[in-house]
């Protein structure tokens, strides 16, 4: 039984959307492909004859009974994952397994290559699938170079079928704000480890974007493990005297993340800070002069009851 037969039947019916691909491969033999939602099914099919056929009216000949000889299924053709996780391309076969021969290529930018399973140390198939029909391929630890095209290949006697999967990754962006006072309050926005490339950063003034912004950015710089950094920095001027500080926002889009990642900093006025320094000053200054004065007056006090305790002892 194929589990996604019943799908197959009723797609239509639940207002799927499905597309077919029919190719004619030679004599009587056709390849079918049909995609659905996170499906994708292919199929070798021989067209054949069937009794009375020939009485058929004219209307009816133009269509052609096919029969399926061997049917290749993805559960999900398209991946996205993160750095480092764990992923499995999902082909099955379905059909005759023996004498099938099974091959998994890599194609990225243009340039292709066969991979080995049992010769990577982080690419692996399971044993024994002529028998079981589990052609899929698990990438383990996955890195930037292995983001790319996948195709799982099934050859039996004379006919071959594939399926066509898409690894991506998606990597989100670490993102971290601090302030450089000095000579001037330079607000640095560094956005680290994101992949793919493109990556937008915003300014906001208390929640409000900030027109025309005085802006500083590097290029676009590359991590040794394939993503990227980017370096952005805003000048901007001290609150003016006011008590309530002003709260800037860099603002991070990015394909890995459906929301924009936000990170906060208040910048005080120097005035504020500078009442808060003095007052802070103060109080250290009383305590340091304090401390001195109160252990000098124990002191005292201590020598003075002495004192008194010893002249009592001789009148006694």
């Amino acid at each position: 039984p194929i589990p996604f037969g019943e799908r197959l039947l009723h797609a239509e019916c639940e207002d799927e959307e499905v597309s077919c691909e029919l190719s004619p491969l030679y004599a009587e033999f056709y390849i079918a492909h049909i995609y659905l939602p996170e499906l994708s099914v292919s199929m070798l099919c021989e067209a054949v004859m069937f009794t009375g056929e020939a009485d058929l009216p004219e209307s009816s000949k133009s269509l052609t009974l096919l029969t399926v000889n061997l049917v290749l299924s993805s559960s999900r053709p398209m991946h996205q994952s993160q750095i480092s996780e764990d992923v499995t391309l999902n082909c099955e076969v379905w059909g005759v397994h023996d004498g099938m021969e099974v091959e998994w290529y890599f194609q990225k930018e243009g340039r292709g290559k066969k991979l080995f399973p049992g010769e990577e140390s982080h690419i692996s198939m399971e044993q024994g699938v002529e028998k079981s029909g589990d052609l899929s391929l698990t990438v383990r630890g996955v890195r930037v170079q292995d983001e790319g095209t996948y195709i799982c290949s099934v050859k039996a006697e004379r006919h071959k079928i594939q399926q066509i999967l898409q690894l991506q990754i998606r990597q989100p962006p670490k993102v971290t704000v601090i302030q450089n006072a000095s000579p001037t309050i330079d607000l640095i926005c560094r956005t680290d480890r994101y992949f793919p490339l493109d990556v937008k950063i915003d300014w906001l003034l208390n929640g409000v974007p900030i027109p025309n912004p005085d802006l500083e950015s590097s290029s676009h710089r590359r991590n040794s493990d394939g993503t990227y950094n980017l370096t952005n920095i805003l000048k901007v001027p001290a609150p003016a005297g006011e008590t309530v500080p002003d709260i800037y926002t860099c603002s991070v889009s990015h394909v890995s993340v459906e929301e924009p990642i936000l990170m906060n900093i208040s910048i005080t006025s120097p005035d504020v800070k500078s009442s808060k320094h003095t007052a802070c000053n103060m109080v250290n200054l009383f305590i340091v002069t304090s401390v001195p004065f109160t252990f000098v007056l124990v002191i005292i006090i201590w020598i003075k009851i002495h004192k008194t305790r010893r002249e009592e002892k001789k009148m006694v």
